[in-house]
């Protein structure tokens, strides 16, 4: 799965939609009263009806200001950039507390519902938008991991040049009569189901839906296989397969996720599968 499919639903959405409909009734509030004295209420749309001069300019722009940092906070939610939604939802909250108390000099009890519920919903957003932004880094920390913390057969030996610029250094400690000269690519399970290629070393395999550009060509239907998913090359030097990732949804190696456009070298034996579960691959 992309990452912008996986930021665009669960937690995530549920956080981008709360934060939304929290900006939406904060920026409601300012029709209802804000400033009560003896049954007298003021809201927005009538302190502008009756205010004038400096003090109808700064009302304005501070009303303004409310709405384009509310604004900003719902984009950037949406643009998954949390800390700068939790900016946006906590100077719109600042800017409206500040202005209504000024005015009141800080009598509180002549700030009316519009003002609190306003702080309200500005907070509920800004709470998603923190918990948004907890969840981000959480899940930015372990797609870290996937990709780098490895242990066993997978990903010992990164491969930092292309397989023809690679120097061939044959490993000592295995004897040369146990390396094989070629590899097999053997469909498991999805389209290529019992299908088995041998793989001559230095030679290039491309799995994917084009056939202009894939030697194991992928059935149309599955959707989430790229035209050209991923590249495999055997290495007899060192008796292992040198495997790179092209796609948008992933390539994972024993359950775990290539970085994209990065080769690395892997043992005989590993289970590759192509974004999902249905279309898995082992190599011999």
């Amino acid at each position: 799965m992309g990452d912008k499919r996986q930021l665009n639903r669960g937690f995530f959405l549920t956080s981008k939609i709360v934060c939304t409909v929290s900006a939406i009734l904060a920026l409601c509030m300012c029709l209802l009263g804000q400033i009560g004295d003896n049954g007298y209420s003021l809201g927005w749309i009538d302190f502008f009806s009756e205010a004038d001069g400096d003090i109808f300019i700064f009302g304005l722009l501070v009303l303004m200001a409310m709405a384009l940092f509310l604004i900003a906070g719902v984009l950037c939610s949406w643009l998954n950039i949390p800390v700068v939604s939790i900016i946006g939802f906590s100077l719109s909250s600042l800017a409206n507390s500040i202005y209504w108390l000024l005015m009141l000099e800080f009598r509180f009890e002549y700030l009316y519902m519009g003002a609190w519920l306003f702080i309200v919903f500005c907070g509920c957003g800004l709470g998603f938008a923190i918990k948004q932004c907890v969840d981000y880094f959480k899940w930015k920390r372990n797609s870290y991991a996937q990709t780098n913390n490895y242990s066993g057969s997978v990903y010992e030996e990164p491969a930092t040049a292309p397989l023809n610029d690679i120097s061939v250094m044959p490993e000592p400690k295995q004897p040369k009569e146990n390396i094989s000269h070629s590899g097999t690519i053997t469909g498991v399970n999805g389209s290529c189901a019992g299908y088995q290629l041998q793989l001559q070393s230095g030679e290039q395999v491309v799995i994917g839906k084009d056939a202009k550009m894939s030697n194991i060509v992928i059935d149309a239907s599955y959707q989430a296989i790229s035209r050209r998913h991923v590249g495999i090359s055997y290495d007899a030097g060192r008796g292992k397969y040198c495997v790179t990732d092209y796609s948008s949804n992933g390539t994972f190696v024993n359950g775990n996720r290539l970085v994209k456009g990065k080769t690395v070298f892997i043992a005989p034996g590993s289970e590759i599968k192509l974004a999902d579960d249905k279309n898995i691959f082992l190599l011999g």
